[in-house]
């Protein structure tokens, strides 16, 4: 406190981490979809329904398989840091000023191992950061102007009325571990289905095709095989 002024100031420092192990994209633990129309007739007024499906599943018979991999646990490491510096000015007996700024920095997250991924938009490639020569940071910099004003202000009319006011900047300090914790192509679904609307894929003794998975010590894939999938 100096004279009419109140100073205060801060410092805020968050440490997140997530490891996480949960291939959401699909089913883990594979899908099985009964072929409906291959039970169904053919031509008429009847369509396939549940008891078509149901017939289809006792055969054995798959229109589609599906399975999602995951070939990485799934981590995220991720600071926030924020500094205060704030100035409550008693201007007069009636006046009070609240004065204040924030400064915020959110450095790029990265998994425990390794950086970052984002799309390239040049090449449609998924870049993996610290794979295959690629920087950490895949070429992204994090913001050093988060600078986040707050104005306050009270002024007291008489005994019986009090006028308040104020404006402030803030930022959205949400993680990024949750929307990030699963992506291609350490996550992969793969699906196999048919073409044929009164045919089957597989049956149920044929199981669920190995899926390769990529190698990612490459750094590099390309965006349009993000979802596996085979058709017959």
């Amino acid at each position: 406190v100096i004279g009419r002024h109140d100073l205060r100031a801060g410092y805020m420092m968050n440490f997140l981490y997530l490891d996480h192990w949960q291939p959401e994209l699909d089913n883990p633990r594979g899908r099985f979809i009964a072929a409906t129309n291959a039970t169904a007739l053919r031509g008429g007024t009847q369509t396939g329904n549940f008891y078509n499906q149901f017939a289809s599943f006792l055969l054995g018979l798959n229109s589609q398989v599906s399975k999602s991999i995951q070939y990485e646990e799934m981590t995220t490491r991720e600071w926030q840091h924020g500094l205060f510096v704030r100035d409550r000015w008693n201007v007069s007996d009636k006046l009070t000023l609240d004065l204040g700024v924030r400064w915020e920095y959110y450095p790029i997250m990265s998994r425990a191992d390794r950086g970052l991924e984002r799309v390239d938009l040049q090449t449609l490639e998924v870049i993996l950061g610290g794979r295959g020569g690629n920087p950490d940071n895949v070429g992204l910099e994090a913001s050093l102007g988060n600078f986040a004003p707050r104005v306050g202000a009270i002024y007291r009319w008489n005994e019986n009325t009090v006028f308040r006011t104020g404006y402030g900047v803030t930022y959205n300090p949400i993680p990024w571990g949750r929307p990030l914790r699963g992506f291609y192509p350490a996550t992969i679904a793969a699906s196999f289905f048919t073409s044929n609307q009164f045919g089957w894929y597989n049956t149920l003794s044929d199981g669920i095709p190995l899926i390769t998975g990529p190698d990612l010590s490459s750094g590099r894939f390309p965006l349009h095989l993000a979802k596996q999938g085979a058709t017959v």
